[in-house]
Protein backbone atom coordinates (compact mmCIF):
# COMPACT_ATOMS: atom_id res chain seq x y z
CA UNK A 1 0.00 0.00 0.00
CA UNK A 2 1.75 3.23 -1.40
CA UNK A 3 1.44 6.54 -0.39
CA UNK A 4 2.19 8.33 -4.30
CA UNK A 5 1.54 11.46 -2.88
CA UNK A 6 4.18 11.05 0.38
CA UNK A 7 6.36 8.84 -1.66
CA UNK A 8 6.60 5.93 0.95
CA UNK A 9 4.79 2.76 1.65
CA UNK A 10 2.68 0.94 4.50
CA UNK A 11 5.35 -1.01 6.55
CA UNK A 12 5.69 -3.66 9.18
CA UNK A 13 8.51 -2.32 11.80
CA UNK A 14 11.19 -4.87 11.91
CA UNK A 15 13.11 -4.10 14.58
CA UNK A 16 10.33 -4.33 17.81
CA UNK A 17 8.24 -6.91 16.37
CA UNK A 18 6.75 -9.15 19.58
CA UNK A 19 4.85 -12.29 19.40
CA UNK A 20 2.15 -10.31 19.26
CA UNK A 21 2.83 -6.92 17.34
CA UNK A 22 4.98 -4.36 15.85
CA UNK A 23 4.37 -0.46 14.85
CA UNK A 24 2.52 -0.17 11.55
CA UNK A 25 4.86 2.82 9.63
CA UNK A 26 5.70 4.43 6.66
CA UNK A 27 8.99 3.86 4.86
CA UNK A 28 10.52 4.32 1.44
CA UNK A 29 9.48 2.11 -1.01
CA UNK A 30 11.84 -0.92 -1.60
CA UNK A 31 9.45 -3.97 -1.62
CA UNK A 32 10.64 -5.97 0.96
CA UNK A 33 8.16 -9.24 1.00
CA UNK A 34 8.32 -9.00 5.04
CA UNK A 35 7.53 -5.56 5.58
CA UNK A 36 5.49 -4.31 2.34
CA UNK A 37 3.86 -6.83 0.69
CA UNK A 38 0.51 -7.73 2.24
CA UNK A 39 -2.76 -10.58 1.80
CA UNK A 40 -5.69 -9.05 1.46
CA UNK A 41 -8.96 -11.07 2.17
CA UNK A 42 -12.43 -9.71 1.32
CA UNK A 43 -15.53 -10.89 1.92
CA UNK A 44 -18.89 -10.62 0.49
CA UNK A 45 -19.26 -6.86 2.55
CA UNK A 46 -16.32 -5.91 0.57
CA UNK A 47 -14.24 -5.11 3.82
CA UNK A 48 -10.89 -6.32 3.76
CA UNK A 49 -8.39 -7.96 6.07
CA UNK A 50 -5.21 -7.00 5.68
CA UNK A 51 -2.58 -9.25 6.77
CA UNK A 52 1.26 -8.97 6.78
CA UNK A 53 3.09 -10.69 4.20
CA UNK A 54 3.34 -14.37 6.62
CA UNK A 55 0.18 -13.90 8.10
CA UNK A 56 1.22 -13.34 11.26
CA UNK A 57 -0.12 -10.24 11.85
CA UNK A 58 -2.99 -8.02 10.63
CA UNK A 59 -3.48 -4.28 10.30
CA UNK A 60 -5.57 -3.38 13.68
CA UNK A 61 -6.69 -0.71 15.21
CA UNK A 62 -5.26 -0.74 18.99
CA UNK A 63 -7.78 -1.78 21.37
CA UNK A 64 -10.45 -1.59 18.72
CA UNK A 65 -11.23 1.78 19.67
CA UNK A 66 -11.74 3.24 16.26
CA UNK A 67 -11.45 7.01 17.14
CA UNK A 68 -9.65 9.92 15.54
CA UNK A 69 -6.17 9.80 16.72
CA UNK A 70 -6.13 5.87 17.78
CA UNK A 71 -2.81 4.38 17.16
CA UNK A 72 -3.01 1.79 13.83
CA UNK A 73 -0.09 -0.94 14.46
CA UNK A 74 0.25 -4.40 12.84
CA UNK A 75 -1.65 -7.02 15.33
CA UNK A 76 -1.37 -10.78 16.08
CA UNK A 77 -4.61 -12.04 13.51
CA UNK A 78 -7.48 -12.33 15.33
CA UNK A 79 -10.32 -11.96 13.20
CA UNK A 80 -11.74 -9.13 15.31
CA UNK A 81 -13.68 -6.13 14.12
CA UNK A 82 -10.26 -3.75 15.14
CA UNK A 83 -9.17 -5.50 11.76
CA UNK A 84 -12.24 -5.33 9.31
CA UNK A 85 -11.02 -2.62 6.61
CA UNK A 86 -13.22 -0.78 4.18
CA UNK A 87 -11.48 0.57 0.91
CA UNK A 88 -13.37 3.59 -1.12
CA UNK A 89 -12.21 6.10 -3.68
CA UNK A 90 -13.08 9.79 -4.13
CA UNK A 91 -11.74 11.21 -7.51
CA UNK A 92 -8.31 9.89 -7.79
CA UNK A 93 -7.41 8.92 -4.37
CA UNK A 94 -8.00 5.63 -2.47
CA UNK A 95 -8.85 6.15 1.21
CA UNK A 96 -8.85 3.04 3.75
CA UNK A 97 -11.33 3.28 6.77
CA UNK A 98 -11.83 0.91 9.79
CA UNK A 99 -15.11 -1.06 10.19
CA UNK A 100 -18.22 0.94 11.18
CA UNK A 101 -16.57 4.16 10.16
CA UNK A 102 -16.26 4.62 6.21
CA UNK A 103 -15.45 8.54 4.95
CA UNK A 104 -15.60 9.46 9.16
CA UNK A 105 -12.04 7.74 9.89
CA UNK A 106 -9.58 6.96 7.40
CA UNK A 107 -5.47 5.60 7.55
CA UNK A 108 -3.46 8.81 8.08
CA UNK A 109 0.42 9.01 8.72
CA UNK A 110 0.60 10.88 12.06
CA UNK A 111 1.22 14.85 11.11
CA UNK A 112 0.64 14.05 7.97
CA UNK A 113 2.64 15.88 5.75
CA UNK A 114 4.70 17.85 8.54
CA UNK A 115 6.38 14.58 9.34
CA UNK A 116 6.95 13.07 6.13
CA UNK A 117 10.10 10.71 7.33
CA UNK A 118 10.73 7.18 7.29
CA UNK A 119 9.52 5.52 10.70
CA UNK A 120 6.69 7.51 10.28
CA UNK A 121 3.57 6.00 13.01
CA UNK A 122 -0.13 5.51 11.51
CA UNK A 123 -3.39 6.53 13.53
CA UNK A 124 -6.96 7.18 12.30
CA UNK A 125 -7.92 10.68 11.86
CA UNK A 126 -11.08 11.87 10.61
CA UNK A 127 -11.65 11.58 6.76
CA UNK A 128 -10.85 15.06 4.89
CA UNK A 129 -10.27 13.92 1.40
CA UNK A 130 -6.56 15.04 1.39
CA UNK A 131 -3.46 13.30 -0.27
CA UNK A 132 -1.93 12.04 2.52
CA UNK A 133 -4.75 9.66 2.96
CA UNK A 134 -4.16 7.93 -0.15
CA UNK A 135 -2.92 4.90 0.04
CA UNK A 136 -2.96 2.79 -3.27
CA UNK A 137 -2.78 -1.05 -3.91
CA UNK A 138 -1.19 -2.59 -6.81
CA UNK A 139 -0.60 -5.94 -8.57
CA UNK A 140 2.44 -7.01 -9.24
CA UNK A 141 3.66 -10.03 -11.14
CA UNK A 142 5.34 -13.06 -9.70
CA UNK A 143 5.58 -13.89 -5.63
CA UNK A 144 3.87 -11.49 -3.52
CA UNK A 145 0.64 -10.46 -1.27
CA UNK A 146 -2.54 -11.69 -3.18
CA UNK A 147 -6.13 -11.21 -2.74
CA UNK A 148 -8.10 -13.83 -1.64
CA UNK A 149 -12.46 -14.11 -1.51
CA UNK A 150 -13.12 -15.12 2.08
CA UNK A 151 -16.07 -17.26 1.06
CA UNK A 152 -13.95 -19.05 -1.98
CA UNK A 153 -10.55 -18.95 -0.51
CA UNK A 154 -9.55 -18.08 -4.19
CA UNK A 155 -6.60 -15.94 -5.18
CA UNK A 156 -8.75 -12.94 -6.26
CA UNK A 157 -5.61 -10.67 -7.53
CA UNK A 158 -1.95 -10.92 -6.19
CA UNK A 159 -0.53 -7.44 -5.46
CA UNK A 160 2.77 -6.04 -4.16
CA UNK A 161 3.48 -2.46 -3.99
CA UNK A 162 6.19 -1.49 -6.90
CA UNK A 163 9.28 1.01 -5.55
CA UNK A 164 9.16 3.85 -7.52
CA UNK A 165 5.95 2.90 -9.22
CA UNK A 166 2.60 5.06 -8.92
CA UNK A 167 0.46 2.17 -8.97
CA UNK A 168 -3.11 2.84 -10.23
CA UNK A 169 -6.12 2.26 -7.37
CA UNK A 170 -7.70 -1.14 -6.70
CA UNK A 171 -10.73 -2.36 -8.46
CA UNK A 172 -13.28 -2.18 -6.52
Amino acid sequence: MRNPNMGRCLDVEQSHQTRLSTRAQMWDCYGNAQAQQFRMYTNADNEYRIHAYDDKYCLDVAGGDSKHGQEVRWWQCNGSNAQRWVSWTQGRFTFWSPYGHVRRLCLDPWQGFNDNRNGQPIKLSRCHGGPEQDFQTSVWPGRGGVWHDAAGGRIVHELRTPPGVSPSPMEQ
